[in-house]
C-alpha cells in the first residue's frame, strides 16, 4: 500500500497498523472489504520530544497565549468604550492608559504609518467616521495589533491650481514624449534585426547604448527584471539556429530588446521532488489495486458458504 497516514484508511485496519511493530504480521482485520493481513514494513516520523527538548517551545506558546489574551481582553475594552463614548477617543485613552496619535494626510488610495493600510483607509472614508463623525469599529491588523480611530480633520478633494501642477504636468509630457520616441526608435531598430539589416551589437553602438549577454536564465532569476522575464518565456523557441528577437516596453519609459538565441529544458529540485511524491502516489495506487484484484480473485475462486446471523447465535 506505500506510505500509509492517519485517517487513510477505515478505522479497523487504521487501529491495527497503529498499533503494530516493524516487521510484525497482525492478526486477520475484518474490514467491509473483507479480511486483511497486514505487515508492518517501516515508520516514519511520530517521534515524541523530551520535555526538556520541547521546554522552550512550550514556553514560547504558552507566553504568546497569554499575550494574545491579555490583547483580546484589552481589545474588547477598546470597543466598548470607543462605543460608549463614540464622538472622542480621549475616554478610551485615559481609561486604558493608551495614547491617541495623528497620522499625517492620506488619501483613499494611500498613506503612510497606520494609513498605508487599506483597512484603516476603508474605515477612515466610511459614512461613520467621515460623515457622522463618530469612532470607527476595531479594526484587526496584522501582527495582533489592533486600531480605533477617529476624524481629526478633512480636506475634501480639490483641483490644484496650475502653478501648483505645471512642473509635474511639464514632466509628464517630457515622459510622454521620451517614451513614444524610444518606443518609435525600438521598433525601427527591431524591424531592422528582424530583417537581417542590423545585427544587435550594431544597433548597440549607433545607440550609445551596452549590450549585455546574460546568457542562460530561469523564469525566477535575479540577471533580468521581471519584465523582461516575462517577455522571455513567451517567447517561441529558436529553430535552425535562428534567433527570436522581441521589443519590450518598460514601465520607466525605456525600450528594450531581447534576443534569444537557445532554450534549454531543465528540471527544478521542486518537479523533481514533485515527481518523487507522484511517483509514490501512483505506486501505491498500483499496489492497492494489484491487492483488491488479488482478494477478487480469491473471493470468486473460494466456496464461500452464508450462513445466517440468527442460525450462529
Amino acid at each position: 500500500l506505500g506510505e500509509v497516514e492517519k485517517r487513510m484508511m477505515v478505522p479497523p485496519f487504521e487501529n491495527a497498523l497503529f498499533s503494530m511493530q516493524v516487521n510484525e504480521i497482525s492478526e486477520p482485520v475484518k474490514t467491509q472489504f473483507g479480511w486483511h493481513l497486514i505487515k508492518l514494513h517501516s515508520i516514519q516520523g511520530g517521534d515524541t520530544k523530551s520535555f526538556e527538548d520541547a521546554r522552550d517551545e512550550i514556553e514560547k506558546e504558552l507566553k504568546t497565549e497569554l499575550a494574545e489574551n491579555q490583547i483580546y481582553d484589552l481589545a474588547e475594552n477598546l470597543a466598548s468604550i470607543a462605543y460608549e463614548e463614540p464622538t472622542s477617543l480621549e475616554p478610551a485613552a485615559e481609561q486604558l492608559d493608551l495614547k491617541v496619535e495623528t497620522t499625517d494626510w492620506f488619501s483613499r488610495a494611500q498613506g503612510e504609518g497606520i494609513a498605508s493600510e487599506e483597512k484603516v483607509r476603508e474605515a477612515a472614508f466610511s459614512d461613520e467616521v467621515l460623515n457622522q463623525k463618530i469612532n470607527s469599529e476595531l479594526i484587526e491588523l496584522a501582527d495582533n495589533r489592533v486600531v480605533i480611530i477617529h476624524l481629526n480633520e478633512h480636506q475634501p478633494a480639490a483641483q490644484k491650481p496650475l502653478s501648483e501642477v505645471r512642473q509635474q504636468i511639464i514632466n509628464e509630457l517630457k515622459k510622454q514624449k521620451g517614451r513614444k520616441l524610444a518606443q518609435e526608435q525600438g521598433k525601427k531598430a527591431l524591424n531592422a534585426l528582424k530583417s537581417g539589416e542590423k545585427s544587435m551589437q550594431a544597433i548597440a553602438d549607433e545607440e550609445n547604448t551596452e549590450l549585455q549577454d546574460v546568457g542562460y536564465v530561469k523564469r525566477k532569476d535575479g540577471k533580468l527584471s521581471s519584465e523582461l522575464l516575462s517577455a522571455a518565456f513567451v517567447l517561441p523557441k529558436p529553430e535552425h539556429n535562428q534567433p527570436i528577437y522581441e521589443g519590450v516596453s518598460r514601465l520607466n519609459g525605456n525600450y528594450s530588446i531581447l534576443e534569444l538565441s537557445e532554450v534549454r529544458v531543465g528540471q527544478s529540485s521542486e518537479d523533481k521532488g514533485a515527481e518523487e511524491q507522484l511517483r509514490k502516489t501512483l505506486n501505491g495506487a498500483k499496489a492497492n489495486a494489484e491487492y483488491q484484484a488479488l482478494i477478487k480473485e480469491l473471493t470468486d475462486q473460494a466456496e464461500i458458504i452464508r450462513t445466517p446471523v440468527t442460525e450462529l447465535q
